[in-house]
């Protein structure tokens, strides 16, 4: 079946606009930031790892925890709580949190990156950190882009795949182990639709609805039947009903049919359940979280810090609904934080939060809202 490209980050939907200031990145710490009031509603996209990112429906950027590398973009090493304005552009169109670095599209289709970089996971050809946006390669024609562990990939309006950064596990599908610091064409196909970089492998769809992995497989998370790592893009199983799949330390993908199926407990596929009511997913580090067709919100997996947002720190083998509300719109699992939308445009977060106001140590177990005393 044929199906048009949905944007995700690492597993968040989300629609698009956006802009940001930037520099050629230097050093960190010290530099003063324009303070302005954080906007309480319309937001659109929001993506997190150990830090957080998000996207207001003014184009407007903001970004807030951990920032040892740079990875907020406001030119300090500074953590932040609460969120601070990236720059002052408004122009941005899509945004997604890698570990420890952040890559971003612009609304006139250019790449920027800031963060750490030193597997070349932002793309500009060195390996130094960049503390503010900025512009990778020339570019203007990219659709979508998402930041795993210490790689990254992309699509273009054409259809093809990119990929850069850490290759030890042939993560980036050109067939070596060999480290890219900038985008490289993976293959000639000009029919992907869905990539999703995870810790060490990529998962991807093309338009036909097939279903595609490569890289690190030591648990079975390519779903192939094998634990062996693959360096060029394979495709898994004769299916060609997926609509949907993202990459964490497994995988978790969705068939048209709203069957959500994971790959890694196990070496082949299997369903997550027997619902056929799911409409949205998203995978952390050891854990996930889904939507449902009603609007509820269901997590899943390691909860030590309360990722799972179901006001205990009691792990779950099996998705459980979190509260009661049937309002979510769009979510995101980090290593061990998690963000959300509301169909209100207000923002969600629960988990590891720290650093919070004032850098302290802080957890939350159920979400709170972002952005509200």
């Amino acid at each position: 079946m044929k199906y048009k490209h949905v944007v995700f980050f690492l597993g968040i939907i989300l629609t698009s606009i956006f802009n940001i200031g930037c520099s050629s990145g230097g050093g960190g710490g010290g530099n003063s930031i324009e303070i302005r009031d954080m906007p309480d509603s319309d937001w659109i996209a929001v993506s997190a790892y150990w830090h957080s990112v998000a996207l207001n429906a003014d184009g407007s950027l903001w970004a807030w925890g951990h920032n040892l590398v740079g990875e907020i973009g406001d030119g300090t090493t500074t953590n932040r709580y609460p969120p601070v304005q990236v720059g002052t552009d408004t122009d941005w169109a899509k945004v997604q949190a890698g570990e420890a670095y952040t890559l971003a599209l612009k609304r006139d289709g250019t790449l920027w990156g800031w963060g750490t970089n030193g597997n070349g996971e932002l793309g500009d050809g060195t390996q130094v950190t960049k503390y503010r946006p900025v512009k990778v390669g020339y570019d203007t024609d990219w659709s979508f882009v998402c930041g795993g562990y210490n790689h990254s990939v992309g699509l273009k309006t054409n259809g093809t795949l990119w990929a850069w950064g850490n290759n030890n596990n042939g993560q980036l599908g050109n067939g070596t182990r060999m480290t890219s610091y900038v985008p490289i064409q993976i293959g000639t196909d000009n029919d992907w639709a869905e990539v999703s970089a995870g810790y060490g492998f990529t998962m991807a769809i093309k338009q036909d609805g097939s279903i595609w992995g490569w890289g690190s497989n030591g648990d079975g998370q390519l779903g192939n039947g094998t634990n062996t790592d693959v360096y060029i893009p394979t495709q898994i199983g004769t299916d060609e009903d997926w609509v949907k799949v993202v990459a964490g330390l497994n995988t978790l993908a969705l068939k048209i049919n709203g069957q959500m199926y994971i790959f890694g407990d196990g070496y082949f596929p299997h369903q997550v359940g027997s619902e056929n009511d799911w409409s949205s997913i998203t995978a952390g580090y050891g854990y996930f979280m889904a939507l449902k067709t009603d609007g509820s919100l269901w997590a899943w997996g390691g909860n030590n810090l309360g990722q799972l947002g179901n006001g205990t720190t009691i792990s779950s083998e099996d998705p459980v609904q979190i509260g009661t509300d049937n309002d979510w719109l769009a979510i995101c699992a980090g290593e061990t934080r998690s963000v959300a939308l509301k169909t209100n445009g207000t923002l969600w977060a629960w988990g590891d939060l720290k650093p919070g106001e004032k850098n302290q140590e802080f957890v939350s177990h159920v979400p709170i809202q972002v952005g509200v005393d």
